[in-house]
């Protein structure tokens, strides 16, 4: 059995997120997830970071992050986006990393 992270580690690979991706967690403080999906949201932030064009990065913010359902829900704004196509991209990766957090533990990864 693996053993899950704890909440000081949880909190500080937040702080690190947000320093990361400031513009992607602004506003955000709450994390109403398990500690174990943290890697998930790790992963999805430099995928979307990678896929976004640095004049596009201030367009884009998530507005919620937490469990519903027992799965991670990722609730996000792309407004005035300049490439629709990249939109459709966005929400294609962040439902792919809703999906992958129904397979993660919550609490361990």
């Amino acid at each position: 059995m693996r053993k899950g992270i704890t909440q000081d580690e949880f909190n500080a690979r937040i702080r690190r997120l947000k320093g990361l991706y400031p513009y992607q967690f602004r506003g955000l403080d709450d994390f109403e997830i398990g500690r174990g999906w943290v890697i998930v949201i790790e992963e999805m932030a430099a995928h979307i970071h990678a896929l976004m064009p640095e004049s596009e990065r201030q367009r884009f913010v998530f507005t919620q992050i937490k469990e519903k359902f027992g799965s991670g829900r990722f609730y996000w704004n792309y407004t005035q986006a300049a490439d629709k196509a990249r939109q459709v991209d966005v929400w294609t990766v962040v439902h792919r990393y809703e999906q992958r957090a129904e397979t993660t533990c919550a609490v361990c990864g």
